[in-house]
C-alpha cells in the first residue's frame, strides 16, 4: 500500500509539473521588459511591458500613481505606457487603466497555468514599492491587484468583466 501511495503521488506530482509552466522574469532595460513562457520549443505566452519617461505633459500628471512619491519634490522618472500579452498567436486586451498609474517599473514575472496568466509587475523600491498582479483567465483580463511592498496589507483591487455583445 505504502509504494502505491507513492507511486500515485509521484504521477500526480509529474502530471501537476508538466502542465503548468514554470515563472520568468526580466529586469527593465532601455523601456522595456520582455518575458516568454515556452511549451517545448514554442512560445505559449509573451509579454512585453513598456515604459517611457514620465512627463508633467501627462493628462493625467496630478493622479495617484503606484511607486511614486507624491510629496512634490520628486515626480516618477518612468510610468508604464503599454502592455502587450500574446497567448500563441491572439492577442490579449489590456485596458488602460490596468497600468495606467503603474511608475517606476523594475521588473516582471510571467506565470502561466493551464488557462490563466499572470504578470507581476515589480515597482520602485524603500517605501514607495508595489506589486500588481494582473491576472488573465483564458485570454481576459480578471483582475488587477496593486500592494504596497512594505505593507502588503494596504492593496486595491479591480475587476473586469466584459460581455460580447452590446
Amino acid at each position: 500500500m505504502k509504494v502505491f501511495l507513492r507511486v500515485f503521488y509521484l504521477i500526480v506530482t509529474v502530471f501537476i509539473l508538466a502542465n503548468v509552466s514554470y515563472a520568468n522574469s526580466s529586469v527593465f532595460r532601455q523601456g522595456i521588459a520582455q518575458v516568454n513562457v515556452y511549451t517545448g520549443d514554442k512560445v505559449l505566452v509573451k509579454a512585453n511591458v513598456y515604459s517611457e519617461k514620465y512627463s508633467s505633459q501627462l493628462p493625467f500628471k496630478y493622479q495617484f500613481g503606484w511607486g511614486a512619491d507624491y510629496s512634490g519634490e520628486t515626480p516618477p522618472k518612468y510610468i508604464v505606457s503599454f502592455i502587450e500579452i500574446k497567448w500563441g498567436k491572439e492577442s490579449v486586451y489590456i485596458p488602460l487603466s490596468a497600468y495606467s498609474d503603474l511608475t517606476e517599473p523594475k521588473n516582471i514575472e510571467l506565470q502561466v497555468d493551464h488557462n490563466n496568466i499572470i504578470l507581476i509587475i515589480l515597482g520602485a523600491d524603500a517605501g514607495c514599492a508595489y506589486q500588481a498582479e494582473l491576472v488573465f483567465e483564458n485570454a481576459e483580463i480578471k483582475y488587477r491587484k496593486v500592494s504596497l511592498g512594505e505593507f502588503p496589507d494596504r492593496w486595491e483591487k479591480t475587476e473586469y468583466h466584459f460581455t460580447d455583445s452590446p
